[in-house]
C-alpha cells in the first residue's frame, strides 16, 4: 500500500496535470462502475505489472497500449549490485542510467523505448510497473 502512495504522489508531482487528467478518469471510472477495484487501494493507476524474475530482464520495448499521455512507474527491487547490473536504459534518450534495488523512474512507456540490463549470476532482481491502458482512458 506504501508504494502505491508513493509511485501516485510521484506521478503527481512530477507530472501534475497528467495525475490530474487520469484521478479524473479513474473517479469517472469508478462512479459509473463502483464495483472496480484496482490492483492498490491507494494508486490513481488502474493497472500494474509485476516481474517476478528470479532475474528479470526487459530487452528494449515500448508499451504501446500505454496511455500516451501518462508517466508509468518503474519500480525495481531485489539483492544486486547496481554497479554491475539493472541499469535502466531509455533507447531514444541514449540514457543508461543506474537503477539500484528500490529505485522509482516514471516514464512514458508508450512513447520512450526503454528496457533494462541483466544482473550478474546469484543476484536477483524482480521490478512492479504500473500504468493505465489507452484503451481505458479513452473508453472512460
Amino acid at each position: 500500500m506504501m508504494l502505491a502512495n508513493i509511485r501516485t504522489e510521484a506521478l503527481a508531482t512530477y507530472a501534475p496535470l497528467a495525475y490530474d487528467h487520469l484521478r479524473d478518469r479513474m473517479r469517472d471510472l469508478h462512479r459509473k462502475h463502483p464495483h472496480l477495484k484496482f490492483a492498490f487501494e491507494h494508486s490513481v493507476y488502474p493497472a500494474c505489472t509485476m516481474n517476478c524474475g528470479p532475474q528479470s530482464v526487459s530487452f528494449g520495448h515500448t508499451d504501446g497500449s500505454d496511455y500516451p499521455g501518462l508517466l508509468g512507474s518503474i519500480h525495481s527491487f531485489g539483492h544486486f549490485d547496481a554497479r554491475y547490473g539493472c541499469h535502466f536504459i531509455a533507447f531514444d534518450l541514449k540514457l543508461f542510467i543506474r537503477f539500484p534495488s528500490g529505485s522509482l523512474a516514471l516514464a512514458s512507456s508508450s512513447g520512450l523505448t526503454h528496457g533494462n540490463t541483466a544482473i550478474q549470476p546469484g543476484e536477483t532482481r524482480y521490478s512492479l510497473t504500473q500504468y493505465a491502458s489507452g484503451h481505458l482512458i479513452k473508453w472512460v
